[in-house]
């Protein structure tokens, strides 16, 4: 966590989003204002990592892997660290994970709700709530540190997650549903928010041995996978 300071301090941060440990996030912060200063876990943004402290940096480590190489493969690394949380970027540090909707980013975020298959510009949704984009930026910051397209592509792959779930639909179905017209960029989305794809999960749905075996509550080696076509 302390990369951060010396990343910034050499302008290799302008524009990007970072982090630091909750504790020096606020000056942090103050010190680099053209840094986009984020309470995430940690950050990944082009070729630039920073991470909050050494359990979030074996997590930033862990979500590459998956990225890279696949769940499975990230899985197994984290076994050898004894390691089993979530590797997810955007997940708040402890100290400063209370955030809460105030009247405009509520009104903000049912405005997204209702519009997931076709997502809404971040300048549409300032004019149908009265007020500016920048003034929108500053409330979701503030409130939910987050920005307005970040939260909104929560949403959406959430969605996603929950279609492929609970559903029957087809991968694009649930791809167009959700607002993504590109399969690429939606598996990748989808792959980044939830450490694993799509079709991943739709087959782990979809198996009957995994389902009973997932609330067993024993362990036991795993067989090979079966070749799908």
């Amino acid at each position: 966590d302390g990369g951060p300071w010396l990343m910034a301090e050499a302008s290799l941060l302008q524009g990007h989003p970072a982090t630091t440990h909750w504790e020096d996030l606020e000056n942090f912060a103050s010190r680099f204002p053209e840094v986009d200063c984020r309470n995430d876990r940690f950050t990944v943004s082009d070729e630039r990592l920073t991470s909050g402290g050494a359990t979030p940096a074996i997590e930033m480590m862990l979500h590459i892997i998956s990225t890279r190489h696949g769940a499975g493969f990230a899985a197994r690394v984290a076994g050898l660290f004894l390691y089993d949380g979530p590797a997810v970027p955007t997940r708040p540090q402890s100290r400063l994970g209370g955030h809460k909707h105030n009247a405009l980013t509520a009104k903000a975020n049912a405005l997204m709700e209702a519009a997931l298959d076709e997502p809404l510009t971040l300048t549409k949704i300032a004019e149908r709530l009265g007020t500016s984009p920048r003034s929108l930026q500053q409330q979701f910051r503030l409130r939910l540190n987050t920005t307005p397209q970040d939260h909104y592509l929560h949403l959406r792959l959430a969605e996603a997650r929950r279609l492929v779930s609970d559903t029957d639909l087809s991968l694009m179905e649930v791809a167009l549903a959700t607002g993504f017209t590109s399969p690429s960029s939606f598996a990748r989305a989808f792959r980044v928010a939830h450490g694993t794809s799509a079709r991943e999960l739709r087959q782990m749905r979809n198996t009957p041995e995994k389902a009973s075996f997932g609330g067993s509550g024993q362990s036991r080696p795993e067989s090979p996978r079966p070749t799908t076509h």
